[in-house]
């Protein structure tokens, strides 16, 4: 049975959608962010960040939100998955005005014309000069608006978005676009045709991140809980997540609800934990994740798994029969995706935690069901 201290909130989030109290990381990419309000012209001004599900996309740009909301900056957030994707930003940006100490005045809005039915060159011009009239309210004082987009994926209502945004930025206005997206949803949104002009957004992929780091932040956050986690623990926690963020919130939020306050945590807490840690891995991101691959990109990521640690291009050709090239090509695409990572002379190696355990039992458990 968890032993769970109702008096002190677990510090780690064990679920996607929320941010939660204890993050890990990320401190250069929010402090470049945040570092537009100074200079405009910055890179940063429109960013895109991607990786696997559980990296981090969605905490960072609650995270930023919150800042500039913190700062008096307006805020529009929304998803892209969203059927009134269009219409959200709309009334968002109504009500971020009226929130604020600005005087919205008169501007003509229709949210009938983001109805199913009719035509994107007609929705584009209104939602184009619908916001500009909102935009007219702020632009006088020289308030920002920051529109947020996650879950951005090759929609119809994106490229209405895109092709407005990039008019906000000619006529002046001192707007923000940041988006996340998983790395193969973002492809097609760089490549197509009308919304190619978000290339030139600072794209930013999320990288594991430092386990030393991870493992301070394992630490502190025990001891503001009033619970102690020894350093060999926490640096044995901190290698099980290989840098992976959603991985540090499962493995910590079971390790705190094992513990009971001013208790210490054990080595025993740290199994149940990976236990745990594990078996939501292979359910809610692998699960997930492996269907959305190339029949190929399975077969790379199946004869990597072979293999404890690193794995040589050499193996590889030996063991699927291609040639260099070709696994090449696939590589390079795994590494885009955050999936693998890079070694000397030609090595590769699994970037993320149980994704070996998880491909060796699909494998075995396909033979089983099919031989």
């Amino acid at each position: 049975m968890n032993n769970i201290d109702e008096q002190i909130t677990n510090p780690f989030t064990a679920s996607f959608g929320r941010k939660p109290l204890k993050t890990v990381g990320r401190d250069f990419l929010i402090s470049e962010v945040v570092s537009v309000l100074g200079n405009w012209n910055s890179e940063w001004r429109s960013t895109i960040i991607t990786g696997v599900r559980g990296s981090g996309k969605t905490t960072a740009l609650m995270t930023l939100r919150d800042i500039f909301r913190d700062k008096g900056i307006i805020t529009v957030s929304t998803t892209a998955n969203e059927e009134n994707m269009l219409e959200d930003i709309v009334l968002g940006l109504q009500r971020g005005i009226s929130a604020s100490s600005l005087t919205l005045k008169d501007a003509e809005i229709n949210l009938g014309v983001f109805k199913i039915g009719i035509g994107e060159k007609e929705i584009a011009k209104t939602f184009k000069y619908q916001i500009q009239d909102l935009l007219a309210n702020v632009h006088a004082d020289e308030t920002p608006v920051v529109f947020i987009i996650d879950e951005i994926n090759n929609s119809a209502a994106l490229r209405v978005f895109t092709t407005a945004y990039q008019a906000w930025l000619q006529e002046g206005y001192k707007v923000m676009f940041l988006g996340a997206g998983l790395p193969w949803e973002i492809e097609p949104v760089l490549k197509g045709k009308i919304t190619s002009f978000l290339q030139r957004s600072q794209l930013e992929l999320l990288v594991p991140l430092n386990e030393c780091e991870v493992a301070k932040d394992f630490i502190g956050a025990f001891e503001d809980s009033g619970k102690v986690i020894p350093d060999k623990i926490a640096q044995d926690a901190a290698e099980l997540t290989m840098g992976y963020p959603y991985m540090f919130q499962l493995i910590g939020s079971k390790m705190w609800e094992l513990t009971l306050p001013n208790q210490v945590v054990t080595a025993f807490d740290l199994h149940l934990a990976a236990a745990y840690a594990k078996a939501m891995m292979f359910k809610n991101v692998y699960a997930l994740l492996i269907p959305e691959l190339s029949e190929f990109d399975n077969v790379f990521l199946t004869e990597m798994s072979v293999d404890e640690g690193w794995t040589l291009m050499s193996m590889l050709r030996e063991r699927t029969g291609k040639e260099i090239n070709y696994l090449s090509n696939y590589r390079q695409r795994l590494l885009a995706l955050g999936l693998i990572v890079g070694g000397e002379r030609g090595r590769v190696r699994l970037a993320l935690p149980f994704l070996r355990e998880f491909m060796l039992e699909r494998f075995v458990y396909t033979h089983e069901v099919w031989d």
